[in-house]
């Protein structure tokens, strides 16, 4: 028996006088469209509906299978087209019961990010979504995942929030900390350079968040402007573990090997394949203050990766007080045995040239 032979009774010749009341059910599946023509169609007269063919059971049936038809092919969703329709204004049509996408805030290590809304809690969040291409590759699944895993058992000031990892038809997402500010490529960007008291302050936070990880032998490996977001209360953030690796792990393996970072802020034993440690991020974190302070890159973007891995970097500019330039060179050494041993020891270092820089300044 078939679904709409259980919904509608069927009179008997004994009932066919006896007026006929409607099941509730029978409207609940009729098409919305045939619905409101019932509702607002003129009625017919009298003699318009002794004129009208009268429908049989047969009849009846044939048009309830047609709706239910509809119905069902409005139901079904390819699998392998996940949750996403064709791109819309950038973003693609999402199909959750708890999240709602705003905004494309652009492209992260591993998927495109968006600003969205936590409808069950009425916040912003960020959402950051594994392209769907990627769903049957196991390498790119497992480093999503990885990302989660490593992100979720940081808890700190200085570093976003991950909240949870989920998979809702079809789509493999992450959901974080929304930050409302900009990066520190949009700030350079309009500002060049910025003051050693500004950079100071990004260093200190820097620190503080990278130890904190480290401890927890957790290695960001792709600490860059674009990564560092200053929220509008001015508190900053390190965003994107798309990259992380637990301390001793090697890199996990893909079917097309690709070295994993951005070059000119990445530490050449990355590119080389070695082993890596706490040292690889306070690189970075050199690397960044170098252009914060100068205005520039340690190397122009354009440079081919192996000047990158043999060059020692530019000196710093004369305006540059001797002592910080000292402690920023010893950060970006090409040798990981010439660094700081870590983050914190760095800021330190750092914050007494800055205080030297002064005390010689003075009149």
């Amino acid at each position: 028996m078939n679904h709409s032979e259980e919904l509608i009774k069927i009179p008997s010749k004994a009932d066919v006088r006896a007026p006929m009341r409607r099941p509730k059910i029978h409207l609940k599946i009729q098409d919305s469209h045939e619905h409101i023509v019932l509702r607002t169609a003129k009625q017919p007269s009298a003699s318009a509906k002794s004129l009208a063919p009268k429908r049989t059971p047969s009849d009846k049936r044939q048009e309830d299978h047609k709706v239910a038809g509809k119905r069902e092919a409005k139901r079904k969703i390819p699998v392998e087209r996940g949750a996403v329709l064709p791109r819309r204004k950038g973003i693609p049509r999402f199909f959750s019961k708890r999240y709602t996408l705003i905004s494309d805030k652009g492209e992260g290590g591993q998927g495109s990010v968006y600003q969205a809304k936590d409808k069950l809690l009425n916040i912003k969040v960020a959402i950051k979504m594994l392209p769907i291409s990627l769903n049957l590759d196991v390498a790119a699944v497992e480093r999503f995942k990885n990302e989660a895993k490593l992100a979720m058992a940081l808890s700190h000031e200085n570093i976003v929030r991950l909240y949870h990892f989920d998979i809702e038809r079809g789509r493999i997402f992450l959901v974080m900390e929304y930050v409302e500010g900009k990066n520190l490529r949009q700030i350079l960007d309009e500002m060049t350079a910025l003051s050693i008291n500004t950079v100071l302050e990004v260093a200190q936070s820097c620190a503080s968040a990278l130890d904190y990880a480290h401890k927890r032998g957790v290695i960001h490996r792709d600490i860059k402007p674009e990564n560092i977001m200053i929220s509008k209360d001015s508190v900053l953030k390190i965003v994107d573990f798309g990259t992380a690796r637990r301390i001793g792990n090697p890199p996990l393996k893909t079917e097309n090997a690709y070295v994993e970072g951005t070059p000119n802020y990445t530490a050449p034993e990355q590119f080389a394949g070695n082993n890596f440690d706490p040292r690889s991020d306070i690189y970075s974190l050199g690397t960044i203050l170098y252009e914060l302070l100068t205005g520039k890159p340690v190397f122009p973007f354009d440079t081919p990766l192996e000047t990158i891995i043999e060059t020692p970097p530019s000196p710093m500019p004369d305006d540059i007080h001797p002592a910080i330039g000292e402690v920023i060179n010893k950060a970006i050494s090409k040798d990981i045995y010439d660094r700081w041993l870590s983050a914190g020891v760095f800021y330190e270092k750092l914050r007494e040239a800055v205080e030297e820089s002064r005390t010689r300044e003075a009149p």
